[in-house]
């Protein structure tokens, strides 16, 4: 397992008005491979173009990003995919619809070539074994399309693809945002137990900050595109709704927090 590091990244989106908006202003900050990280703030606070920087998907104007200490900053998006997992808010982003369950994980597992040769009697016998392993609750769909199947079951489904290809890095972008609150909770617990036992490094952008307060091992607070606050787990256990308050007010950032940062 690696570090990921960020080393002065900034990025400033432009406009079709030729407007400019600094999306991450020279962030500096290492995750610890192994970490359950969660990342709040307001909307255009900075924190899904960091997942992008992290992931590939957004390219940054300045600053290095490392992987175990190795410079990934102009490695490609496909690329970095063979260590870092994606998982969208938009359940229908996160699987091939058309495909049954069985078949994107076996996809997930291969990562290239033919469907039909993918889905041997092994092949079968080995994801059914590790979804018992993983998510039990998922053997009664594995015949089933992916389409087919609820919110929450296709964001499971999608967690459970980033497991079997063996990443690194887990990144989710309000992974339980679009879910209904049972569904979402259902989700959040097996996030908690796929890193641990998965042992792999997460980052959780979240609006809610319940979660972000009651998951993972470290906090870290975006404003204005900057990192405003950043607790390790005893600091987090101690942080309250009126503290992350008073982080904001105290780094200029004027913003109404309440149980949530949507809006």
């Amino acid at each position: 397992m690696r570090d990921i590091e960020l080393v002065g990244v900034s990025k400033t989106f432009t406009g079709v008005a030729g407007a400019r908006r600094t999306a991450l202003s020279e962030i500096s900050i290492t995750i610890l491979a192994g970490e359950f990280v969660t990342v709040i703030g307001a909307n255009g606070s900075g924190k899904s173009t960091f997942l992008g920087a992290i992931s590939g998907l957004v390219d940054i104007d300045t600053g290095r990003i490392l992987f175990g200490g190795e410079d990934i900053t102009r490695v490609s998006h496909a690329d970095r995919a063979l260590w870092i997992s994606h998982v969208p808010q938009d359940p229908r982003q996160g699987c091939a619809e058309d495909l049954t369950v069985v078949e994107n994980l076996a996809l997930a597992s291969h990562g290239r070539g033919w469907l039909q040769p993918l889905v041997t009697r092994p092949v079968r016998a080995a994801i059914r074994k590790r979804v018992q392993e993983l998510r039990p609750s998922l053997l009664p769909v594995l015949n089933a399309f992916a389409g087919d199947l609820s919110g929450g079951e296709r964001q499971a489904v999608a967690l459970l693809l980033a497991a079997i290809r063996g990443c690194e890095v887990l990144l989710l972008d309000e992974h339980a945002a679009a879910l209904d609150p049972k569904q979402a909770a259902e989700v959040m617990s097996f996030t908690d137990e796929l890193a641990g036992r998965a042992r792999i490094t997460v980052v959780m952008v979240t609006h809610n900050l319940k979660d972000a307060m009651e998951h993972g091992s470290r906090l870290i607070v975006f404003g204005d595109g900057r990192v405003i606050g950043d607790f390790d787990t005893a600091e987090k256990t101690a942080l309250t709704i009126e503290g992350i308050r008073q982080l904001y007010a105290a780094h200029g950032v004027d913003r109404h927090v309440g149980t949530s940062l949507k809006g």
